[in-house]
């Protein structure tokens, strides 16, 4: 361009006005490009520090109602000029192999949201909303007209929900990090819940064995007809009393 409009012009002061004008233009720029990029990485570093409490959440809520662990990080959200948010999750992960036909369910779980200064955790029998209506339903309701992003959490080919929130335009290069960083901790909730559940179903497993062993050593010791002693439960009774004697 400063090549075009130089050698157009006849004049050489001219010409040292426009040279001008354009350095300066691209001092301006250059500046305003800087403040740019230490704003950006001022904004990264607080992205990082409050997405790291959220693994911290999981902790805290573990054993307790789950969804009060979603609550805490749309709270999060509030110091990240975020104006609104929501998550929502399918019922259970859903797995998008490359080269298949991706079919998402019809219906989603909205566990959480933010509305500026509100916050609020949906109970569990009001949660279910149709796909097609997580912009637009009686708790996120769009009524300002602003824009909304829309984010799938995504962890490898597993699909856990979708991440919706409000922010300024200047804020959008975070938000791939920030909602890598929300999947990741509903992540580990899936895992660690995964976890207690198979601690449960072992625990239940040892007590069914503990009370069939009970029952096998009722029914090799006693005659299935009278319930008396036989004569291996007579044994074993008869020993136990001379040892004690003893």
């Amino acid at each position: 361009i400063h090549h075009k409009i130089t050698t157009s012009l006849e004049k050489e002061r001219d010409k040292r006005i426009i040279s001008d004008i354009i350095s300066d233009f691209y001092k301006d720029i250059m500046v305003a490009k800087d403040k740019l990029s230490r704003a950006r990485r001022t904004n990264i570093g607080e992205l990082s520090r409050i997405s790291a409490g959220f693994a911290g959440d999981i902790l805290d809520f573990t054993g307790e109602e789950d969804d009060e662990s979603y609550l805490s990080i749309v709270e999060k959200l509030s110091y990240l000029h975020i104006d609104s948010a929501s998550i929502y999750l399918f019922n259970k992960p859903i797995s998008h192999l490359e080269n298949r036909v991706f079919q998402p369910p019809k219906t989603i779980y909205l566990k959480a949201y933010c509305k500026g200064e509100e916050f609020n955790v949906v109970s569990s029998q009001h949660q279910r909303v149709k796909v097609v209506d997580i912009l637009d339903n009686e708790y996120t309701r769009n009524t300002n007209g602003s824009t909304r992003v829309v984010v799938p959490l995504f962890a490898r080919e597993e699909l856990f929900g979708i991440f919706v929130c409000e922010l300024g335009y200047e804020y959008l290069y975070y938000i791939t990090p920030l909602a890598y960083q929300i999947c990741s901790t509903i992540k580990c909730m899936h895992l660690i819940k995964k976890k207690e559940l198979i601690a449960r179903q072992l625990s239940s497993s040892l007590a069914q064995i503990r009370e069939k062993n009970v029952l096998l050593d009722l029914l090799s010791n006693t005659d299935e007809l009278t319930g008396l002693y036989n004569r291996r439960g007579f044994a074993q009774i008869f020993n136990s009393i001379i040892y004690n004697e003893e």
